[in-house]
């Protein structure tokens, strides 16, 4: 017996295939048997359609829509995700836009420039504006009252004042720059103004102009040039201290030529010893050591140990472009 036949005897007791077993003892009513077999291949076929049809109809109506809802789900829940971080990124991004613009959150940049201009058009008439130093109220001789003219701004009184607004020191908010040369030389003076809301405009750098700004840092060129220094001219540097907000002299940069000055003014020899690169020039930096300006030598540099040194502090060699315009007696405009 083949499988088959096999499988027809266990499934049909021993009948052939498609045809139901013969009671014991019966006959055999073909007609009989033939339509029940037909009713009972109409009953499979009828209900494997139904269910196939209800299967099918579930996946589609229900598991199908089920499994899109889902995706679109998870796809809205990852999206929400992804994108929160960006939204917070932007939100972000306009909250530090809006700090640049208009400053510390206790600053008002209108009311800013108008203290601003308050300032100028004082410094520019009465020739002295009063601003807050360390708490304490300064007052600065804007213009040399000593001028030809017989007012205030005109005939050589303020004509080569300038004054700028620029963010140097890199704290969001533009600072009021006001260089003051409309004088004699020991008079001439760079302020650096701001202004908050508690203190009003007050005093962060006060130096002799010749100064550039650098991320930091100023360095501003002395006044003069009588020491040993031959065609180096000295300068200084002033650091930014941004818990004080303000600028710290830090340090003077001199030099010593043995090219032209053999000896110092007391007799001593030009220091060959410290003389590296054999160029007769030599470079002293002195640290400001309290506010009575008094220093101390702190390095004794050949050109290219200064350069070194110096590039610590101040990387950017060019500093920043300041648009600088005449205050005079035209309109006040910031920037």
């Amino acid at each position: 017996m083949d499988p088959n036949q096999q499988y027809q005897q266990q499934q049909y007791g021993g009948q052939p295939y498609g045809q139901p077993p013969i009671p014991p003892g019966g006959k055999k009513p073909v007609g009989l048997y033939v339509v029940i077999a037909i009713l009972a291949v109409a009953v499979i076929v009828l209900t494997t359609v139904l269910i196939t049809k209800s299967v099918l109809g579930g996946k589609k109506d229900g598991g199908e829509t089920t499994a899109v809802t889902s995706t679109e789900t998870s796809e809205t829940v990852a999206s929400a995700d992804t994108q929160a971080p960006a939204t917070e990124a932007a939100t972000e991004a306009t909250e530090a836009s809006t700090t640049e613009m208009n400053g510390a959150p206790d600053s008002d940049p209108s009311e800013a420039y108008a203290a601003y201009e308050q300032l100028l058009t004082e410094s520019r008439t009465s020739g002295v504006v009063t601003v807050d130093k360390n708490g304490e109220p300064y007052q600065i001789a804007a213009i040399d009252a000593s001028g030809t003219g017989a007012d205030p701004g005109v005939d050589g009184w303020v004509m080569f004042n300038e004054y700028a607004t620029v963010d140097v020191d890199g704290d969001g908010r533009k600072e009021l720059l006001a260089r003051y040369t409309d004088s004699p030389m020991a008079a001439m003076m760079c302020c650096v103004f701001d202004y908050s809301k508690e203190r009003g405009i007050y005093l962060e750098a006060q130096f002799f102009p010749g100064e550039t700004y650098y991320d930091g840092w100023i360095t501003v060129d002395a006044s003069h040039n009588q020491g040993l220094a031959g065609s180096f001219w000295p300068y200084f540097m002033y650091r930014y201290v941004e818990d004080e907000d303000c600028y710290e002299l830090m340090y003077s940069v001199d030099a010593w030529d043995g090219n032209i000055f053999a000896e110092d003014w007391d007799g001593n020899p030009f220091p060959v010893a410290d003389d590296k690169d054999g160029d007769k020039i030599i470079y002293y930096v002195r640290s400001f050591t309290d506010d009575n300006l008094n220093t101390t030598l702190e390095y004794t540099f050949d050109e290219k140990e200064l350069s070194e040194w110096r590039a610590q502090y101040i990387k950017d060699g060019t500093g920043m472009a300041i648009g600088w315009k005449p205050l005079g007696n035209g309109e006040i405009v910031f920037d």
